[in-house]
């Protein structure tokens, strides 16, 4: 099937001014970014078959869905979002929906993730049709799909990196290697770590490509990126990052162990009230993950260490609170049952991923949300870009866009972890 590139002509006028070409220069640089996304639709897979029967759905709904695929047939895939959208108000459970959606969705670029979450929608409310096997596949090109977009913009950034000036280059190029190491590019990363000639910034860049590779799960690739950093302090932030992560995937016990690590690090320190700030905070929400896990004297122990006063008395008070709480249903079982009721470590168990998990992510319009599908960049990610308003400041440029990147792979991380959760069911 093909697909249309438009062109749009500029009305800028350039002037001999250094302000104006500098602008001219970063509006172009957006431009053609954003004009280079859709040709990857162009490798679109083909589409796996429906085996759903839109005689199913009520009246209003068939008529909306009919409109729907005739739109589709004309490739106005706008039009199509919008009438499957309106089929679901009086039918709003309908795979079928779900999976014309995801469909219509695909052949926007830029809407990768959401035709992604639309499918995974489609697959929780029919783990058994007969075409699993191909919308799976149909996600997995998807998948790589957003990956090259997201690929392009990183690298954009890391270019835009290069114009912030001799005096800001440093800093933000460790930032960027935190962004490709974020995006699983490690190797892309290291790439630019190895550019960053003050060892002082290349240790931060460690520190940071460690926290992108614990955000993105690779709990073992960071751990030894930490175990490369020479610098103590970045050092001792890359284990509280790594802690953090873990904390994130549930692995209550590894994060208790890799704090405890951080700590010694920081013991070697003679000045080290900013690293013992951030190991109390981590300390703290490790005490928030076990009493949330039910190890109620674990979280005892780990706020016996924290040495900030008002950490120590926030994570006491949370203590105090679950233990009242489960004295409280140990009370309420006594009196209905003489069995004993016993405290006991429980393990949080992997989230039962269903398709009101991924509607919510569809649906949720704040941008707040960990996965914001409904909002910029998610609607048309080309667009957005293109209408980004262009400064004279490369640095503001360079915050902006490395802003988006950063917004898509929080997102994409959040799809890959419920796609992976729900296919382990």
């Amino acid at each position: 099937m093909r697909y249309p590139i438009t062109n749009q002509s500029s009305n800028l006028q350039p002037r001999e001014t250094h302000t104006s070409r500098r602008q001219l220069q970063l509006s172009s640089c957006l431009i053609c970014l954003s004009l280079t996304l859709p040709l990857s639709a162009q490798a679109q897979t083909s589409a796996p078959s429906s085996t759903a029967a839109p005689s199913t759905l009520p009246p209003d709904a068939q008529a909306a869905m009919k409109k729907g695929l005739l739109a589709a047939k004309e490739q106005e895939w706008l039009i199509a979002i919008q009438s499957f959208q309106e089929a679901r108000k009086s039918a709003p459970d309908a795979p079928l929906l779900f999976y014309n959606l995801g469909l219509a969705e695909s052949k926007i670029p830029g809407r990768e993730l959401r035709a992604i979450a639309w499918f995974g929608a489609y697959l929780a409310a029919t783990p058994n049709a007969p075409n699993v096997a191909a919308v799976n596949d149909f996600i997995a090109g998807l998948q790589i799909k957003n990956q090259g977009n997201l690929n392009r913009l990183i690298q954009t950034v890391q270019n835009m990196a290069g114009q912030t000036g001799d005096d800001k280059k440093e800093y933000v190029l460790a930032s960027v290697a935190r962004t490709w190491a974020s995006a699983g590019d490690i190797a892309a990363a290291l790439n630019v770590v190895d550019s960053i000639p003050d060892e002082a910034y290349k240790n931060q860049a460690r520190r940071n490509v460690a926290d992108g590779q614990a955000n993105a799960g690779d709990i073992a690739g960071a751990q030894k990126t930490a175990g490369q950093i020479q610098n103590l302090s970045w050092k001792t932030g890359a284990q509280i990052d790594i802690a953090k992560g873990q904390m994130k995937a549930g692995d209550i016990a590894g994060a208790k162990s890799t704090l405890a690590d951080a700590k010694r690090t920081a013991n070697l320190l003679q000045e080290s009230f900013e690293i013992e700030t951030e190991i109390a905070i981590a300390q703290s929400e490790l005490v928030n993950g076990q009493v949330k896990a039910g190890d109620i004297a674990g979280a005892g122990k780990t706020a016996d260490q924290i040495q900030v006063p008002g950490l120590k008395k926030k994570a006491d008070i949370a203590i105090a609170e679950a233990q009242a709480k489960a004295s409280s249903t140990s009370g309420q079982a006594s009196t209905t049952s003489p069995t004993t009721v016993t405290q006991a470590f429980v393990q949080p168990g992997i989230p039962v991923i269903t398709t009101s998990s991924w509607l919510d992510k569809l649906d949720e319009k704040s941008i707040y949300d960990d996965c914001p599908l409904n909002t910029e960049p998610f609607l048309d990610f080309a667009s957005y870009l293109k209408s980004l308003k262009p400064s004279d400041s490369p640095s503001d440029t360079f915050g902006t866009l490395q802003n988006s990147a950063d917004i898509v792979i929080k997102a994409q991380h959040v799809i890959d972890r419920m796609l992976k959760q729900q296919g382990a069911k």
